[in-house]
């Protein structure tokens, strides 16, 4: 996907590893910038990664459940982006 496609902004969700699996996975794909919420054993997970040189992403909240971020290119109003995992545990 990241190949073929090349989107600015790149979300994994239920990545069942933890943070150095995300740091590995970022120097392989190429991009510069990446916030994540480790999987708690092998459930849940989302790494969120960008490409810093074209986009700005600042975390605003981050939980088990989802991360919000607010991006900002160079010039326009920044806006909220978030992107939820949305377990089907209700306990979560």
């Amino acid at each position: 996907v990241v190949r073929k496609y090349k989107p600015v902004v790149f979300v994994l969700i239920e990545t069942h590893m933890n943070g150095e699996h995300a740091e590995k996975i970022q120097r392989m794909i190429g991009y510069s910038g990446h916030t994540r919420v480790d999987a708690i054993g092998y459930s849940s997970g989302i790494w969120l990664y960008w490409q810093e040189e074209i986009v700005s992403l600042s975390p605003v909240k981050k939980h088990q459940q989802y991360i919000t971020v607010e991006v900002t290119r160079w010039g326009p109003q920044p806006w909220l982006f978030t992107t939820v995992y949305a377990s089907p545990d209700p306990m979560n």
